[in-house]
């Protein structure tokens, strides 16, 4: 678990690119607005046609637009990423507290473990609770040990 917390520590980084991406769509969709307001003078002043003005102001329109509906996603994705990374700090703390262990200690133990089966002497299996968001995909996961 502490390996796969540190490849999603990894994986999740990607939240400063994000902020980056949402900082260059609103300086995009400021120079669109921008542009929205030339189109309008270039016709008014007949430097460009109407079907000319209407084709690049739809386009305009069409990308901020874009722009827009993007930008929240991204902030929720950004802010989902923090709330994880916050999680995850606090787990990989409970973790590396466990991972010590040299004696054996049920109420730690019973943090990580649902429940363990004994099928005879030689076949025992552990149901792991794995309730954290970034283990999602090995939620439900046995672990069946054969003792020699």
């Amino acid at each position: 678990m502490t390996e796969e917390t540190s490849r999603k520590r990894q994986e999740f980084s990607q939240t400063a690119a994000i902020e980056e991406e949402i900082g260059m769509m609103k300086a995009e969709k400021k120079k669109l607005s921008s542009r929205k307001l030339r189109l309008y003078e270039d016709y008014r002043s007949d430097r460009i046609t109407k079907e000319q003005y209407r084709k690049e102001y739809e386009n305009t329109a069409s990308r901020i637009l874009e722009i827009e509906k993007r930008v929240p996603e991204l902030k929720d994705e950004a802010i989902r990423i923090k709330e994880q990374m916050l999680c995850m700090k606090e787990q990989e703390t409970e973790l590396e507290g466990l991972a010590v262990l040299d004696i054996f200690d049920k109420e730690k133990l019973a943090t990580l473990i649902d429940r363990v089966l004994v099928y005879s002497e030689e076949r025992i299996e552990i149901i792991w609770k794995m309730n954290d968001p970034f283990f999602k995909e090995m939620a439900g996961e046995k672990e069946v040990f054969t003792l020699q």
